[in-house]
């Protein structure tokens, strides 16, 4: 009875470590989605969008932009 007590707790201690090691996991992987989805709301911002290509794009008729070869 004392050495399965002995065992039962050892395996307790490790499911409590893997637990703390999965919580810590998931927190890091929500503030991951977190920074992404705050990242795509700024990125659908027409404005920020259309000036990070600069030079690449034409406006056409105000609402049509145009990105990539000039020429034609």
């Amino acid at each position: 009875y004392g050495s399965a007590k002995v065992g039962l707790n050892a395996y307790n201690i490790t499911l409590q470590q893997k637990e703390q090691n999965l919580a810590s996991e998931i927190a890091q992987k929500k503030n991951a989605v977190e920074d992404l989805q705050a990242e795509v709301h700024s990125m659908q911002d027409k404005g920020r969008v259309l000036s990070m290509l600069g030079e690449q794009v034409q406006d056409n008729s105000g609402n049509i932009y145009v990105i990539g070869d000039s020429g034609q």
